[in-house]
């Protein structure tokens, strides 16, 4: 396979903002360098006010006068100009386009324009029609208002989906999604799940950990947005309807709703649930690795669940709501599946792997050898370098 020049762009990175989609650009582009490929990263500016830095083998350009890891109409077409004058330099084989990044590009050349689509546009917001129908009036204004930009930009992205050559998916779910409004992309889009740099989740010791944070008993863990899509007041009721002093919740991540769920245990008087606030990485390392079971109670439809993957790398099991994609990641080998909004399945399926910890202890062997087998970096990269060949043969 020859050597690509691969330039792919992205309103921030980890140094920007913790997320998905950052995370998952990282360990694509560490891949696809270790492939033999020349890799660059075109991005917001930095927040120490680096122009650009070499790491892994890959080139990250900041590009300076944009805000930092925010869509905005400079971050579009300054990106855009940036790239375009690296093109002519380099002259990149494939132009790759993370979300929305590429939405000002488009105009300027689309010959060679991926995108990778996490989601649709309304899909993993408070605004997907099947969670928004429940909300009443003015929280339906707040979320409208909130996330006004995507439909001041929603023209412009159906036409970044049509002009692209090829649209890479991390889902069935996510696809069938998109494929509902937009039934003439078919031929254009491919599943790529995934994947994580296997090697940075290396196994730890539970139990020195624990004696660490002086954590005992039965341990549930989740990080997430404190909001209400993410159904973090679902696994608290559940905690108080199985009411095991021996089980402690432990909840990392801050939003909207964390004055509500400690106001919740106090007034239901729950003890064995703990707020930890934010966690840096190190930290969180620590609580995936020495739980015995991950929960992620999502509300909304994920396009992916990246999390899971994460937890199942520490060999932390997961039980997971019946939401989005999460069940094309989570099979019973390495968890349960209960329906979304449940409390009382949940609490069911807490309770079964509480009380059988030969089952836990089976779902735990698991786990990793499940990511080796489907979820990692080289994978997922390997899937992306088909997908660019498809273009390059075809202008061939």
């Amino acid at each position: 396979m020859n050597r690509l020049k691969i330039c792919i762009l992205i309103r921030a990175l980890p140094v920007h903002i913790q997320g998905g989609q950052e995370k998952h650009t990282i360990s694509l582009a560490k891949a696809l360098a270790r492939a033999g490929n020349e890799v660059h990263i075109v991005t917001s500016a930095h927040p120490e006010g680096l122009n650009f830095i070499e790491e892994d083998n890959i080139k990250i350009h900041f590009v300076e006068n944009t805000s930092q890891g925010k869509y905005t109409y400079s971050f579009f077409k300054k990106i855009s100009d940036y790239v375009s004058e690296l093109d002519k330099k380099i002259r990149f084989d494939i132009i790759h386009s993370q979300g929305f990044a590429g939405l000002y590009y488009q105009f300027i050349d689309k010959s060679r324009l991926v995108i990778t689509i996490h989601g649709t546009l309304f899909s993993e917001t408070p605004l997907n029609p099947s969670y928004f129908s429940q909300l009443s009036f003015f929280e339906k204004l707040e979320m409208i208002y909130r996330y006004r930009m995507r439909f001041v930009i929603l023209p412009f992205y159906k036409t970044l989906l049509r002009n692209s050559r090829r649209i890479i998916i991390d889902s069935n779910f996510t696809r069938e999604l998109l494929l509902k409004r937009n039934p003439g992309l078919s031929n254009r889009t491919r599943i790529v799940p995934l994947g994580i740099e296997l090697e940075e989740y290396q196994a730890l010791d539970k139990e020195k950990i624990r004696k660490e944070l002086d954590i005992n008993g039965f341990v549930l863990f989740t990080v997430s947005r404190l909001e209400k899509m993410k159904g973090i007041d679902i696994a608290i009721d559940a905690i108080r309807k199985l009411n095991i002093p021996d089980i402690h919740y432990y909840i990392a991540g801050k939003g909207r709703l964390e004055a509500e769920s400690k106001e919740m245990c106090r007034k239901d008087n729950i003890k064995n649930v703990h707020f930890l606030g934010e966690l840096f990485e190190e930290e969180l390392k620590k609580y995936f690795a020495m739980a015995d079971v991950f929960i992620y109670p999502e509300v909304s439809e994920p396009a992916f669940g990246l999390v899971s993957i994460e937890s199942m790398a520490y060999g932390t099991p997961v039980i997971a709501s019946r939401s989005g994609a999460i069940p094309e990641v989570i099979n019973e080998e390495v968890g349960l599946i209960f329906e979304k909004g449940n409390s009382d399945e949940l609490a069911e399926k807490i309770k079964l792997i509480y009380g059988d910890r030969n089952y836990l202890e089976r779902l735990r062997t698991n786990t990793r050898s499940y990511v080796e087998a489907n979820f990692t970096a080289e994978k997922m990269a390997e899937r992306v370098l088909a997908v660019y060949n498809e273009i390059i043969e075809a202008k061939e």
